[in-house]
């Protein structure tokens, strides 16, 4: 999973997000390698690797998104996702083991 995560950021590193779709279903490719379906936590025994391609992941897709859509995101509809995210991010602080992950 590293593997096709890193080659999705390197992807992203290339392009310029402008449609809101684009970033949730990236977001939403991301956490699916990260979190149990349904569950409120993280997959048990996620590698280190893993956890630093995807917060990299989630940091150059946020990076890569236009003004306009950053805007359209961080509204009432995107609550759930920007949840799951700040909750995956935060497990990983709380359990981060030997690499700096941000």
């Amino acid at each position: 999973m590293t593997g096709i995560l890193d080659c999705v950021r390197i992807v992203m590193s290339n392009l310029y997000l402008d449609d809101i779709q684009e970033l949730r279903t990236l977001l939403v490719i991301v956490l699916k390698q990260i979190r149990e379906s349904g569950a409120i936590t993280t997959r048990p025994n996620i590698s280190e690797e893993l956890k630093l391609v995807s917060v990299q992941c989630i940091a150059e897709a946020l990076r890569r998104s236009s003004s306009d859509v950053l805007e359209v995101f961080y509204k009432q509809e995107s609550a759930m996702l920007l949840g799951q995210i700040l909750l995956s991010l935060v497990e990983f602080i709380e359990k981060e083991k030997y690499r700096k992950l941000v």
